[in-house]
């Protein structure tokens, strides 16, 4: 017979073990997803019209006094509130104290919000693991 104390430090090791299984793998795994989504980030184009004239134009007339102005945004109907856009206004503001060229202070926001997203997937992902299983964490990052 196990003693009580004895079965809970090997279901300990177990959970320890099972937590870093797969440890190794997580160093390329990083470097393949955040990869992957600052490649997308350079090389797609706005998705939609919604994209461009909901996002985009309002932050380019935040950030450099130019651009336009859609009628959701206008103060005449305001539909629409301007705090989704203050992380990227702060952001490109960072961005263009450094770079003077519009379009990469652009690409800049794209390249920040890709990488912050590929942190959030790794984070899911290694959750994922840790509560279900190294099996059903592979399964969410392959799928």
């Amino acid at each position: 017979r196990i003693s009580r104390k004895t079965a809970q430090k090997t279901q300990r090791n177990v959970l320890s073990k099972e937590k870093w299984k797969g440890y190794d793998f997580s160093l390329i795994l990083i470097v393949v997803v955040v990869s992957v989504r600052i490649v997308g980030s350079i090389t797609t184009c706005p998705s939609d019209c919604d994209e461009t004239y909901n996002y985009w134009e309002p932050l380019h007339y935040l950030l450099f006094n130019s651009g336009q102005q859609t009628w959701e945004y206008s103060p005449q109907f305001a539909l629409r509130s301007y705090s989704y856009l203050v992380p990227s206004f702060l952001i490109g503001k960072c961005l263009n104290i450094f770079i003077s060229n519009r379009i990469h202070v652009w690409y800049g926001i794209r390249i920040f919000w890709a990488v912050l997203a590929s942190l959030a997937e790794l984070r899911l992902f290694r959750s994922i693991q840790y509560r279900f299983g190294s099996l059903h964490g592979n399964l969410f990052f392959i799928f």
